[in-house]
């Protein structure tokens, strides 16, 4: 039995690795919260899947283990109801009557048998099958899980522990099987249970710390958008797929008026505060998902948008431009109403751009030329390094 045991947790362990590993990679791509849950649903309920039809069988025993058999209460942490209610679906289509048996024969080693010899899985009743109506009490004590995890002031994997002992302690009752024959049973299904519930977990903990990880190295503590550390790396990125030919490319460079009048008359709090509302206003003029809004430092910004052309983001920019000049910063201060204006510089890919850094300069002194005109104005670099208005 134990070997057996050993490949069938080592099977589950891969596939939850694999469907984890892709879930993770796409999961920044899925912006609907219902469909990353009925993704989660499906992913759980493939691995239900693989722990009901490849049973454990116990001697003089109505029902086999299965191995994992209650994925779906795990299902209810990551993916909510939607996710719980879709892995619960896959595994009863699955436990219908009829299935062909994948228990082995009754000269496997690894296996204990009942006392009868092989028995087919569809002479099994479904997890609740003494039941009168087991359809529903699967049901119901998956709508138990959702509000146990909802509304119990414990640890997730504390309700996971209750909520598996109390679906042993069911099993028990309407089984009839021996104690000890309900104790082996009870020990495999929540010791395999938990293995799998820590490595779910441990998986999950790994990708938030890496997600906060990441943060921490590219994000601007104080605004949110991306640093200057990541534009370095983006710009470059960026512009190889420029020069292959792969997509156009803009750099935005834009800059606070007056700015350190405002630190200085307000103080520093109020001007964090035109800082964050700054950047928001920025990324609500490109929401893009291609499109990259950084804070070079202090109360200079940057935005790399690839993929549109050059009216669009002329337009894009004049009509940022216009919201800054209409938007009341810090206007939660009751002595405060500030107007502030910003110069921009905007530099596009040329073939005589030989460097990333080259369209920053050309946008820098695009933006120099700005500020030298009189400030609150758009001016863009031409290839030729001339400034123009």
């Amino acid at each position: 039995m134990l070997p057996a045991l050993f490949q069938q947790i080592s099977l589950n362990f891969m596939t939850m690795f694999i469907l984890f590993q892709l879930y993770f990679h796409y999961k920044e791509r899925i912006t609907s919260k219902l469909l990353r849950q009925i993704i989660i649903g499906t992913g759980f309920g493939i691995i239900q899947y693989i722990c009901l039809r490849f049973p454990l069988t116990l001697p003089d025993s109505s029902m086999p283990i299965f191995i994992g058999s209650n994925i779906f209460i795990l299902a209810a942490v990551y993916g909510g109801p939607v996710g719980m209610f879709i892995a619960l679906v896959i595994g009863q289509i699955i436990m219908k009557p009829g299935r062909p048996s994948q228990v082995p024969a009754a000269n496997d080693p690894n296996m204990i048998m009942p006392s009868g010899g092989p028995v087919e899985i569809s002479s099994f009743q479904p997890i609740g099958g003494m039941l009168a109506n087991p359809d529903l009490f699967i049901i119901l004590f998956g709508i138990v899980a959702v509000l146990a995890y909802r509304f119990l002031p414990l640890k997730n994997w504390q309700v996971w522990l209750c909520l598996n002992i109390l679906f042993q302690i069911k099993l028990y009752w309407m089984l009839g099987d021996t104690l000890t024959t309900s104790l082996i049973r009870c020990s495999v299904e929540i010791i395999s249970g938990a293995l799998i519930y820590y490595y779910v977990d441990y998986m999950h903990r790994a990708y938030q710390s890496k997600k906060q990880l990441e943060q921490l190295a590219t994000k601007d503590s104080l605004t949110g958008v991306y640093n200057a550390g990541y534009y370095a790396m983006a710009s470059e990125r960026l512009f190889a797929e420029a020069k292959r030919g792969k997509s156009n490319l803009a750099l935005l460079i834009m800059d606070i008026d007056h700015f350190k009048h405002i630190n200085d008359t307000y103080g520093h709090p109020v001007g964090d505060q035109v800082l964050k509302e700054m950047a928001g206003l920025l990324k609500h003029a490109f929401p893009g998902r291609h499109e990259i809004v950084c804070r070079n430092g202090g109360e200079e910004f940057s935005v790399l948008i690839p993929h549109r052309d050059a009216t669009e983001v002329t337009r894009t920019a004049e009509h940022f431009q216009e919201n800054v000049r209409s938007h009341v910063f810090a206007a939660d201060r009751e002595d405060l109403s500030l107007r502030l204006t910003v110069s921009v510089g905007i530099c596009f890919y040329s073939e005589d751009c030989t460097r990333h850094q080259d369209m920053y300069e050309r946008a820098d002194r695009a933006l120099y030329q700005a500020k030298h005109n009189g400030r609150d104005q758009i001016c863009y670099a031409d290839s030729h390094l001339a400034i123009s208005s």
